[in-house]
C-alpha cells in the first residue's frame, strides 16, 4: 500500500478518474496455509473501489483499482481502511490510507458569440470556424446541440458536434452554411 496516501489532483466534476495500489501477501509460496482475506471500506461515496473484498494467498498479489467522481467543485478528503485477516490463525491488522482529491467545475470560451451568414446567396456555400478552449486544469467534454430544429434543415453543417478536450487545449469546429431556401 502506498506510505503517504494517494492524491488524484484536479479533477472534473462529473468525470470519473482512477487510480491503483497494489495488496501483497508477502510471505513466500513456501509457506502453505497462510492466507490473507482483505476488505476495503471507505467513508466517502465519491471513492469506490475494485475487488473490495477477497482473499490473497501467500507471494500473490491483487491491484485495487479507486475511482474518484466528484459531484461538486471542492476539496475531498477520506479514509480508507484496508482490513486484513490470517485465515489460518484469525490474527487481524487493520491499515489506514488517506485519499484526496480536488473536484474542479472546467473553464471553456468560445471564440466568438456569433456567425454572420447574411450574405451568403441561395446555392453558394461558405464555412466558417469556431474555437472552443478549456482553460482549466481539467479536461471537458462537449456537445453542440441544434435548437429549435425539427431535423428537415440540412442547410448547417457541422465539421463535429462532440469533442473531449484536455486541459489547457483548444478544438475547431468548422460551420458550413448552404442556404437552400
Amino acid at each position: 500500500m502506498p506510505m503517504g496516501g494517494i492524491d488524484f489532483g484536479y479533477c472534473g466534476v462529473a468525470f470519473e478518474t482512477s487510480r491503483s495500489f497494489t495488496l501483497s501477501n508477502v510471505v513466500p509460496r513456501s509457506v502453505h496455509g497462510t492466507t490473507v482475506r482483505y476488505s476495503i471500506e471507505g467513508d466517502s461515496p465519491n471513492f469506490t473501489y475494485s475487488h473490495s473484498n477477497g482473499v490473497l494467498q501467500a507471494g500473490k498479489k491483487q491491484e485495487i483499482m479507486i475511482n474518484f467522481k466528484a459531484d461538486e467543485a471542492k476539496v475531498m478528503i477520506a479514509l480508507i481502511l484496508v482490513k486484513l485477516q490470517d485465515v489460518s490463525n484469525g490474527q487481524e491488522l487493520t491499515r489506514s490510507l488517506k485519499v484526496s482529491a480536488i473536484g474542479k467545475y472546467p473553464f471553456i470560451t468560445v471564440s466568438t458569440e456569433m456567425l454572420d451568414f447574411d450574405e451568403l446567396l441561395i446555392g453558394k456555400t461558405a464555412t466558417k470556424e469556431v474555437t472552443v478552449t478549456n482553460s482549466s486544469p481539467v479536461p471537458l467534454s462537449f456537445t453542440i446541440e441544434r435548437m429549435n430544429d425539427d431535423g428537415k434543415d440540412n442547410s448547417i453543417s457541422l465539421s463535429h458536434d462532440q469533442c473531449n478536450l484536455l486541459p489547457n487545449t483548444s478544438n475547431t469546429v468548422s460551420v458550413t452554411y448552404t442556404p437552400l431556401i
